[in-house]
């Protein structure tokens, strides 16, 4: 999906991802925002000047749920959202700085595979991935569009954990989504996930 401020001006931003409703999956694989496309063009602008160019239709959790809520039957019950082949750099000083820490062999330059690394609850860990430029999104998500992902006899939805992993240079996270009781209890929604082999417990 293309991102315009219109016809005759547009940013050349873009975001594309993949959407499985089947497995209540969304994979952002590739994503220019409209404000970095402006700073670039505009060393030194104004976050002011900057917001005056920007579309009404400007934040990548936006596009991913507008897409989400178009292809699946069931929004609710989006439970996964994953970031694929990341490129960010601040976002991969922080995973490089986990990679290096906490997986086997210590290295940078090892693929860390699937189930990677995994940081769930309320840890240092999950906090700094989650606001990285590649984990805005999936709490933009749950910020801005809790009503819509609101099951009966649920309060709200958080992030349970995040996986964070590398194959072959290419860095990815994934992001898994809980539902809470009015108990504030997890509600189970898909009982098969996959055990993972490590778990990081050390703070950052």
């Amino acid at each position: 999906m293309e991102s315009t401020q219109n016809l005759e001006n547009p940013t050349g931003a873009y975001s594309y991802g993949s959407y499985f409703p089947d497995f209540t999956w969304i994979i952002a694989t590739n994503s220019l925002s409209p404000s970095n496309v402006i700073e670039k063009r505009n060393p030194g602008i104004s976050k002011e000047d900057r917001n005056k160019q920007l579309p009404p239709l400007n934040k990548l959790s936006d596009l991913l749920w507008l897409s989400w809520n178009t292809v699946s039957q069931n929004p609710k019950e989006l439970r996964y959202i994953g970031r694929s082949e990341i490129v960010n750099p601040q976002t991969r000083l922080i995973m490089d700085y986990l990679f290096l820490r906490d997986s086997e062999p210590k290295s940078l330059t090892a693929d860390v595979r699937w189930p990677g690394l995994e940081y769930k609850g309320d840890n240092d860990e999950l906090k700094a991935l989650l606001a990285t430029p590649n984990g805005l999104a999936t709490a933009y998500i749950l910020i801005d569009h809790s009503y819509e992902l609101k099951r009966r006899d649920e309060l709200t939805r958080r992030v349970l954990q995040v996986n964070i992993f590398a194959v072959d240079g290419k860095y990815f996270m994934l992001w898994d989504i809980e539902a809470q009781s009015p108990r504030g209890q997890s509600t189970p929604q898909n009982e098969d996930q996959s055990a993972t082999d490590s778990v990081a417990t050390a703070r950052i």
